[in-house]
């Protein structure tokens, strides 16, 4: 007989969350721990420059390196290399990336699904 969890919406979104990041991650043994890391991985990829990812994240540049420097250690690969002035991905990056920004997809994805509050839906059971 299935069992039916009564969740907050929030844990929804985490418990998923939680999941794409183990299935993200479960052939290279590693567990992600900071849904933060995906936004600057995607804004590394899409931007090729840590000043303007930072930019774009609201963030500092520092912010940025430090976060492409847990990725790198998760990883055991440097991810992003300088070429010239550009951030160009290591052909290690370019296997997972398709997996991880897939996962940043289905986190915004569930975060866009959340129920609108209502005091008669949310009532305790």
């Amino acid at each position: 007989m299935p069992v039916e969890l009564h969740l907050p919406v929030e844990a929804h979104a985490a418990l998923l969350a939680s999941a794409v990041f183990w299935f993200a991650n479960f052939s290279q043994g590693i567990s992600m721990k900071d849904l933060n890391l995906l936004y600057t991985f995607e804004a590394l990829w899409r931007d090729h420059s840590a000043s303007i990812a930072a930019q774009n994240l609201g963030v500092t540049q520092a912010a940025v390196s430090g976060s492409l420097k847990r990725l790198r250690n998760d990883y055991g690969d440097r991810l992003f290399t300088l070429v010239g002035r550009r951030m160009e991905p290591t052909p290690f990056c370019v296997h997972i990336a398709p997996r991880l920004l897939a996962s940043l997809a289905m986190v915004r994805e569930a975060g866009s699904q959340m129920p609108v509050f209502g005091p008669k839906r949310w009532r305790s059971r």
